[in-house]
């Protein structure tokens, strides 16, 4: 009988201890899984990181596999890895002193097989008469050499060639277009250019003053130039033929300045067409159809203090989805710019420029006036 109650006791004592250490195990590993479901609810939030850019103003960008390039105007080319712990490495391509001014220096970049291409707007004379806006390098910047074979030509007792943009095919990578007024077109990854538009013989107000190009994402035939005339007027083209003839969208009545200064295509559906403007955005549904008229082409929507929209970005891979930069302000929209929001930016990212969507590690580059920033989660930035 003692035996029984001895044993009674035991399990007694048993369940009173399981008890109490279920409670701390409780007390212990609770607070663990909030807080680990904090951080996870966390990490769909949107938020800016500031990259340390050691220089102020970043033209372009261009993300190649693991890195990050920024063209930085007279500032030269730099490279940076998009790892946390990354720092930033000067590639060559910067401007003495007495030719620096806004947009001089390297304006475009471009990275394919281990080929950087780099591109000038005024670039600086490196001998007498000769002024060259199109750069190759084959060893990661060490060593730097012409390659605008068919870009350059004669002006006046000059010779120069200028490149405000370059734009890979996404059909066939060997394709380049480059230029800044006039169009060059080369198939074998910048060894030789041939002139597109306009023809030798066309008057100067042909060109373009401000000047993009953009290559349509599944017609390697159909590509959009755009820009600002010597008059002053908003500049739009396009060729269905790879540039054999051109269609020009002339007169065009839209809101504010006259000047087109960005561009881009919606990737499900590419008759949806979004250009920036002063103050604007306007859109087309039916790849420019309805701009063909003398009537005054409706605000997509603005910004209230008539900003520039320098740049406009979209989701590589899913419609829809808007970002638009005018000076400092960030727009975005999820429903191809029906309805918008502005998101929150970095206070001293003053003047975006340019922006770069990479959906591999869903990140938003943002540069400009203040350096370059990346928003994490940026389709969360969208109410």
């Amino acid at each position: 009988m003692h035996e029984l109650l001895l044993r009674k006791d035991k399990v007694a004592i048993k369940k009173k201890i399981n008890k109490i250490g279920n409670r701390l195990l409780f007390l212990i590993f609770f607070p663990l899984i909030i807080t680990s479901c904090s951080l996870l609810s966390s990490n769909n939030d949107y938020f800016w990181e500031d990259m340390g850019f050691p220089e102020q103003t970043i033209y372009k960008l261009f993300i190649n596999e693991s890195h990050i390039y920024a063209a930085a105007g007279h500032d030269g080319l730099w490279l940076r890895g998009l790892d946390e712990n990354g720092s930033w490495e000067y590639l060559g391509g910067s401007v003495e002193d007495g030719e620096r001014h806004f947009e001089s220096g390297v304006q475009a970049v471009d990275v394919y097989e281990g080929r950087i291409t780099i591109g000038y707007t005024d670039p600086p004379e490196i001998e007498t008469d000769v002024r060259i806006g199109l750069w190759c390098s084959d060893n990661n910047g060490t060593d730097w050499s012409p390659c605008d074979e068919g870009v350059r030509e004669e002006i006046g007792e000059e010779q120069s060639s200028t490149v405000r943009t370059i734009q890979r095919s996404p059909h066939n990578p060997k394709h380049i277009l480059v230029g800044n007024g006039s169009v060059y077109l080369s198939t074998n990854n910048g060894d030789q250019f041939n002139r597109l538009y306009p023809e030798p013989e066309l008057p100067f107000f042909y060109q373009s003053l401000y000047f993009g190009l953009h290559w349509h994402p599944t017609d390697d035939a159909v590509i959009w130039a755009y820009g600002e005339t010597p008059r002053f007027q908003p500049w739009l083209m396009k060729t269905n033929d790879a540039g054999q003839s051109w269609e020009e969208f002339f007169h065009i009545n839209i809101p504010r300045d006259n000047a087109f200064y960005s561009f881009m295509m919606d990737p499900v559906n590419p008759d949806i067409i979004y250009i920036g403007a002063q103050g604007a955005v306007i859109r087309s549904t039916q790849a420019g159809a309805e701009w063909k008229g003398d009537e005054p082409v409706p605000a997509l929507f603005t910004d209230d203090r008539g900003n520039f929209f320098y740049a406009l970005q979209t989701h590589p891979a899913r419609g829809g989805v808007l970002f638009a930069a005018a000076a400092g302000r960030l727009y975005g929209s999820l429903n191809h710019g029906d309805t918008v929001s502005q998101i929150p930016t970095p206070e001293n990212l003053t003047f975006i420029l340019d922006m770069w969507f990479d959906p591999t590690s869903n990140m938003l580059y943002v540069a400009g006036d203040g350096g370059v920033f990346k928003l994490h989660n940026p389709l969360n930035a969208i109410p």
